[in-house]
């Protein structure tokens, strides 16, 4: 942003309070434009009696879709400026859009044109923060499941029942014949976690499959962790708890309901050990003493499904069977706070503003992606 002199002096002119009223509307993006034309601007966001006024950066949320919906949405404690597009609209001509995966700032979608062959999808990784999108060629096998992990320009992607990774360095499917998941391990749709090299991701039988090494030219390595609490006695166990995996300052954390639901078990992974960390009461936090409950096909659940673990923001989001809605519980203070009604796959959103580099990388405007 470059103003000329007239118009600095006519800026210069404006009372504080009109100043800041302005900036207040625009959004974060933009106001760091601005904080770089005035001294006087830059020194608001440091004023307590002007900073609380002030665009604040997005700090992302979560995505979600609607059962039987194409439409993407977001819900979080900062609402989106408009200058990441959360909504995915910046995808052109795709009339049906499923939300497949997200992490590090990149989504991945698959989607249905009209002009496609029938029960054929394609696969798209987008940024809603650049609004930088690419369309992925297929893999060898339709996969049933992804994770993927970014760097600053590059990320891979693993369809984990067909063992084929992505490399958009190269824009091309890597095959590993020699690997196959152990006794038909499953990856469910949960959080999942980059680490020192390391991909770590929660299996549907309550272990970590950990895979390293995604250069193309070798094949991934890979193994199964053990995890601590509770587990199933057999795939056919009539009582399931759900755990969810966690990651804050280079240490992953592993979170777990006891036995009896009254209490959620917090471990950490330090020199090849987990160790319990915090031990958090749902008793207070909910009001009630029963957690444990059978339903329709007679499986026994647990009411509190933890879906997201924050350990940086010390908090965990439960969806709360009973009420069917997703709240938020500080690791701090023990509180409740409900977030959204309705039970949904949700996924941690944050922003990342860094351009990835393939070679049919376009953005809403239709530019290359590249930098």
């Amino acid at each position: 942003m470059e103003l000329n002199s007239t118009e600095v002096e006519a800026a210069n002119k404006l009372t504080d309070d009109l100043v800041v009223e302005v900036l207040s509307k625009v959004p974060y993006k933009s106001f760091c434009r601005c904080k770089c034309v005035s001294k006087t601007w830059l020194s608001f966001s440091l004023d307590p009696h002007y900073c609380d006024k002030l665009p604040k950066p997005f700090t992302g949320g979560l995505l979600y879709q609607e059962p039987d919906s194409t439409g993407i949405n977001f819900v979080g404690p900062s609402p989106d400026d408009g200058s990441t597009d959360t909504s995915l609209s910046f995808l052109p001509n795709h009339e049906v859009l499923e939300l497949v995966d997200c992490c590090n700032g990149l989504v991945l979608c698959r989607h249905e044109s009209s002009s496609s062959p029938e029960d054929v999808s394609k696969l798209i990784v987008c940024n809603p923060a650049t609004h930088q999108w690419t369309e992925l060629p297929e893999p060898r096998e339709e996969p049933e499941g992804f994770l993927y992990r970014l760097f600053p320009r590059w990320w891979n992607i693993i369809g984990v029942t067909a063992v084929e990774t992505f490399s958009s360095e190269s824009s091309t499917w890597f095959v590993d014949d020699t690997w196959q998941l152990q006794n038909g391990t499953n990856v469910p749709s949960r959080p999942h976690f980059f680490i020192h090299g390391i991909l770590y991701a929660l299996t549907a039988d309550d272990r970590v499959l950990a895979v390293e090494a995604f250069r193309q030219t070798e094949h991934p390595n890979h193994w199964i962790m053990g995890l601590p609490g509770y587990k199933p006695s057999s795939p056919l166990d009539d009582y399931y708890l759900y755990g969810c995996l966690g990651y804050s300052a280079g240490v992953l954390y592993y979170a777990q309901p006891e036995i009896d639901g009254h209490t959620i078990v917090l471990w950490g992974l330090e020199q090849g050990s987990w160790n319990v960390k915090h031990r958090f009461s749902m008793s207070n936090a909910f009001g009630r003493d029963i957690f444990i409950r059978l339903d329709y096909e007679g499986f026994w659940y647990c009411d509190n499904d933890i879906q997201v673990v924050d350990v940086q923001k010390g908090v965990i989001l439960i969806r709360d069977r009973v009420q069917d809605k997703l709240c938020s519980y500080s690791m701090e203070t023990g509180t409740l706070t409900d977030v959204h009604e309705g039970f949904n796959r949700y996924m941690t959103y944050v922003p990342c503003y860094s351009m990835f580099r393939v070679g049919n990388a376009r953005s809403d405007e239709g530019s290359s992606g590249g930098s």
